[in-house]
């Protein structure tokens, strides 16, 4: 957690995840579980990609300043 940062701003966000659901238009993340303490949610997904693959879990880590995304880790 805490690595380097790979996307900053909202402009560069949405391109990549506009180009993840071009390249897999079925992929979902079902919310498995969430935690939240003080200014720190974590969220605990299952992604499935395709139909036939096999689906994996992710934690979505966001950090809060001022009521707002200002960070989100990744650990697969």
């Amino acid at each position: 957690m805490n690595g380097a940062v790979m996307i900053e701003g909202l402009v560069a966000y949405r391109a990549r995840y506009a180009k993840l659901f071009a390249e897999y238009p079925s992929n979902k993340a079902v919310l498995v579980g969430r935690i939240a303490i003080g200014d720190v949610v974590i969220d605990h997904e299952r992604v499935t990609r395709t139909p036939t693959s096999e689906p994996f879990d992710v934690a979505a880590i966001y950090t809060i300043v001022d009521g707002r995304i200002r960070r989100v880790d990744f650990v697969k």
